[in-house]
């Protein structure tokens, strides 16, 4: 069929950047019509399939966006806004398995892994006393100043269970202090002045902190890493006269 005898949805124009596919199916429905001449006359056939084909590559684009915001949405805590316990167990499972990497190169990968445990004391009470509204707002102001530590230290955060955080960071060479002087340090510094309103008076925000070190080469479980570090912190709060879970 010649060009000025096409009717105008023919000669329609096409995407100015096609994918493969789309060409290799046109150029066949394009062949078939010039062998069919008159038998496929003005049939708008080729111009619909097109704008399907179009519309099903739309619809793929919205699909994978769709699932890859809710993927997002499943690894972040609804309350804190940060990292939820999925999220940081695949975090903490990419940054072991640079540490132990077979090709480990010293100007990328890790020499070491530090896992921070955080409990807040006395959430409990502080929800069963002023309600869990009030719980929330201290949770939130607590996360505030665990994303500043955290930004400092260039590590990741993530809300662990409940009252518990998690703090993970990489490094390079030799650690710097032992996981007992991190967690202190990490502890006064949040510890330092952290408090919210609860009507007449003040409640003061503390956490109790446990450190464990992953080094590269070192024959150490997650579980037993997580088990350090809680025990650590089970310890500060008993020296406090705090019980567990409060």
């Amino acid at each position: 069929m010649k060009d000025e005898l096409k009717p105008n949805f023919w000669r329609k124009p096409y995407s100015t950047e096609p994918q493969r596919a789309h060409l290799i199916f046109y150029g066949r429905i394009k062949s078939m019509d010039d062998k069919l001449g008159d038998r496929f006359g003005n049939s708008p056939l080729p111009y619909l399939l097109d704008k399907a084909l179009k519309n099903t590559q739309e619809a793929l684009k919205s699909t994978q966006e769709a699932e890859r915001k809710a993927r997002l949405a499943s690894r972040v805590d609804n309350l804190t806004r940060i990292g939820n316990r999925l999220a940081f167990d695949e975090e903490l499972a990419k940054m072991i398995k640079r540490l132990n990497n077979k090709g480990h190169r010293r100007e990328t990968d890790p020499d070491y892994v530090v896992f921070i445990l955080l409990d807040m004391n006395r959430l409990k009470f502080l929800n069963d006393k002023y309600g869990h509204l009030t719980g929330d707002k201290a949770l939130k102001a607590f996360t505030e100043r665990f994303k500043k530590e955290a930004s400092e230290r260039k590590g990741e955060i993530f809300r662990f269970a409940g009252d518990e955080f998690v703090m993970i960071q990489e490094g390079k060479g030799d650690v710097v202090g032992d996981p007992v002087a991190i967690a202190t340090r990490i502890q006064e510094k949040i510890n330092s002045g952290l408090s919210i309103p609860t009507g007449d008076h003040r409640f003061d925000i503390t956490v109790s902190v446990g450190c464990s070190i992953l080094r590269r080469g070192e024959n150490k479980s997650t579980t037993l890493l997580m088990n350090e570090a809680e025990e650590m912190m089970y310890m500060h709060k008993q020296e406090i006269g705090i019980e567990r879970g409060k």
